[in-house]
C-alpha cells in the first residue's frame, strides 16, 4: 500500500497486508450533511479535515479512538459559512488523518 511501517503502526493496519489501510468506509451525502465512518484504533486520535480547494484544509473534527467504527456527521451548511464564501460547496474533499494519543 506504500504506507511506511510506522505509518502504519500509527494508523493500527498490518504492514504486511497490502489491504489494510485507513480510509474513510462509508460516505453518505444527505441534503445538508454528510454522514463520514471510519475504523478506529483505541490510543488513537481521528481528524477529520475538509478542503474546497485541495490547498488549504480545515478540521471538521478530532476524535479519540474507540476500537469501534467511528461516524462523524458534517454540517454542510456550517462549512459553507466557515470558509466565508457563500455557496462554494459545489466539490467538498474530506481526508482523514490519525495520531497516537500515548
Amino acid at each position: 500500500d506504500g504506507a511506511t511501517n510506522y505509518a502504519e503502526f500509527i494508523a493500527g493496519t498490518d504492514p504486511r497486508d497490502k489491504n489494510d489501510v485507513l480510509r474513510i468506509s462509508a460516505f453518505d451525502k444527505q441534503s445538508d450533511s454528510v454522514d463520514v465512518s471510519w475504523p478506529s484504533q483505541i490510543g488513537r486520535t481521528y481528524n477529520l479535515t475538509w478542503s474546497v480547494g485541495l490547498n488549504h484544509w480545515s478540521t471538521v473534527s478530532s476524535t479519540p479512538g474507540t476500537g469501534g467504527e467511528i461516524n462523524q456527521s458534517v454540517d454542510l451548511e456550517a462549512l459553507d459559512s466557515e470558509d466565508g464564501i457563500e455557496g462554494n460547496l459545489d466539490q467538498v474533499f474530506f481526508r482523514l488523518e490519525v495520531s497516537a494519543t500515548e
